[in-house]
C-alpha cells in the first residue's frame, strides 16, 4: 500500500485500476470504450487518466502510451491477464 492507501504496482506509482486503464488506451480504446468494457462511468475513466498523466510526468494521451510501452506496461498487464484466467 502506499501512503495514501491505495495499492499500487511500482511502475509510476501506478494503482492497478491505473495500469488497466492504462493498458486499454496502448490498446487505442477511447474514453468511452474503456468505461464500457471496465464497466464505470466515462467521467471516471477521465479522472484516472488525468491521474496517470500526472503521475508518469507526460501532458496527453499520446505520451502515455508511448510511456507504457517503454516501461513494459503493456506486457505486464498481459501476462497478469494470462495468469488471472490460468
Amino acid at each position: 500500500m502506499s501512503s495514501n492507501g491505495s495499492a499500487t504496482n511500482g511502475h509510476g506509482g501506478l494503482s492497478p485500476r491505473e495500469t488497466e486503464i492504462l493498458s486499454c488506451l496502448v490498446n487505442g480504446l477511447s474514453n468511452k470504450e474503456i468505461a464500457i468494457r471496465l464497466d464505470i462511468t466515462e467521467g471516471t475513466v477521465k479522472v484516472h487518466l488525468k491521474g496517470v498523466l500526472k503521475k508518469i510526468h507526460v501532458h496527453n494521451r499520446t505520451q502515455a502510451a508511448i510511456w507504457a510501452v517503454q516501461n513494459g506496461i503493456v506486457a505486464d498487464v498481459a501476462k497478469e491477464t494470462r495468469e488471472v484466467r490460468v
